[in-house]
């Protein structure tokens, strides 16, 4: 706990220290690009502000892509969009380190940009640091490492900067497009982002976007790769859609009544939780979110029903149907419709051996009116 206590009057004194600097002519001041990890949390690359100044000793990097895992209820938070990220500042020499050690590739682009300028932005970082503006609630989009970076440079540049291009794809296909190969993140950030994510991606909110719109300014004095890519390209067989298309086919073509309710469980049991976050969460990313349309919690009524010997369950079966077709009406051109069709064809099939194809679902509605 002293060690801990030691730390923050240190940092504390430091940023102090930093906010009574007058920042010499020969001061540099950079937008750092950093390549995309293996974690979940560094799959899409990280983004930092390095002032230089050689005259004042001065080589640190601000970074607002900080979080604590020892957060009370951390996933809770991170889930309900009230998770607290904050900046800080760390030596250059440390940034790189953990970069080095990860054979993550960095990018340097130097800003030239007038003395005055450089001392606005200066003082501008570490008013923020020494407020409660240091913490921010992560959101994927709106508000990260690189959308803070972006906000304090479009206060002081003369230009604005914004996104490269005309015709924009969605945030989704942004997304899908930087995930590659990865299919289960790809999966699982899918069925969890809603439909705001289908609108244009107007916003810079990546560090590449950053770092292209920074490469069309006339602010651009220099560009330098600091560090070389040395991390593989990511692939495992584990981890490929063809082992998502071997589980849906076992799923949908076992002829195990037990099979089928496991797999409809676990959809309707899903369907919930998206329904849930949905409601529940802050990020706007996964509010309007219609893939519970396929992902129906219908499905464990069917289940139910069923196993009961209800007949309820030819109204239960046609809902899920109508429902179903909905989403396909209003999400076939989404950049998520083909992996939603897995579950959707997978579940279209079962119903109709179970119920359909022997005029099962009618000669049990009529055996049960009587």
């Amino acid at each position: 706990m002293q060690k801990i206590l030691f730390y923050f009057i240190i940092l504390f004194i430091s940023q102090i220290t930093f906010a009574q600097i007058t920042l010499s002519p020969n001061t540099k001041i950079s937008v750092l690009t950093c390549g995309t990890g293996d974690e979940l949390y560094s799959l899409f690359g990280h983004t930092g502000l390095r002032i230089q100044d050689p005259n004042n000793q001065l080589d640190i990097v601000y970074n607002f892509g900080m979080f604590d895992f020892s957060t009370p209820n951390f996933y809770t938070k991170f889930i309900k969009g009230d998770l607290l990220y904050f900046g800080t500042t760390e030596s250059f020499g440390n940034f790189m380190y953990q970069y080095q050690y990860f054979g993550r590739s960095v990018v340097e682009q130097e800003l030239n940009i007038e003395s005055t300028t450089k001392q606005k932005i200066f003082d501008d970082l570490n008013q923020i640091l020494q407020s409660e503006k240091k913490y921010y609630e992560y959101k994927f989009i709106d508000e990260n490492c690189t959308t803070k970076v972006w906000q304090v440079l479009n206060q002081h540049l003369p230009v604005k900067l914004t996104k490269v291009g005309k015709d924009f794809p969605s945030y989704r296909e942004v997304i899908n497009d930087k995930l590659g190969n990865r299919f289960f993140e790809k999966l699982g950030i899918n069925l969890m982002f809603g439909s705001k994510t289908d609108v244009a991606a107007t916003q810079i909110f990546l560090p590449e976007e950053l770092q292209e719109s920074l490469q069309q300014q006339a602010s651009l004095k220099a560009t330098n790769s600091l560090l070389p890519r040395l991390n593989k390209d990511y692939f495992t067989i584990w981890n490929h859609w063809w082992i998502w298309l071997v589980i849906v086919v076992f799923f949908s073509f076992v002829k195990l009544r037990t099979v089928s309710t496991i797999w409809f469980w676990m959809q309707g049991l899903l369907g919930i939780f998206l329904l849930f976050v949905g409601w529940y969460s802050h990020h706007h990313e996964v509010s309007n979110n219609y893939n519970p349309l396929v992902v129906n919690p219908i499905l464990i009524g069917i289940s139910l029903l069923w196993l009961s010997k209800n007949k309820m369950v030819l109204y239960a079966v046609v809902s899920y149907f109508i429902l179903s077709l909905v989403f396909v009406i209003l999400h076939f051109q989404k950049d998520h419709f083909w992996i939603m069709c897995t579950f959707l064809l997978s579940n279209w099939w079962i119903l109709y051996r179970q119920f359909f194809r022997n005029n099962d679902l009618l000669s049990f509605v009529k055996q049960n009116s009587r």
